[in-house]
């Protein structure tokens, strides 16, 4: 057996546990307590998250993307935001306020909480 034949098993068999592991509610990625909390359906990369309480939060990307949690993160919506430019930074004041920043000169205002 060559030593490249060895090196694919040995990883085949550190990851197998992981294979056969039934399924939870959350999937844990890595080691530690990171989670994936699967923000889907939109599937576009995020670019900043801001939270302004323990269940109250935000995230923002590519093509508008704007999402919004009231759940800790356990659930999230999809918001319109009216374009499809790239937003890289969100900021709110309290649940209410908040601004967003994207491409293009692009600056967006919500006073409802999005």
């Amino acid at each position: 057996m060559n030593r490249r034949t060895l090196v694919l098993l040995v990883a085949v068999l550190a990851l197998f546990p992981l294979l056969i592991a039934p399924a939870q509610s959350h999937e844990q990625v890595g080691l530690g307590d990171w989670y994936w909390q699967k923000p889907l359906p939109q599937g576009n990369t995020l670019h900043d998250v801001q939270f302004t309480s323990a269940t109250n939060g935000w995230a923002v990307g590519e093509h508008g993307t704007i999402l919004k949690t009231t759940d800790a993160g356990a659930n999230w919506s999809v918001n319109y935001s009216g374009t499809n430019n790239y937003i890289g930074d969100v900021h709110f004041f309290d649940d209410s306020n908040g601004w967003a920043v994207g491409s293009r000169g692009m600056i967006m205002h919500t006073t409802d909480g999005g």
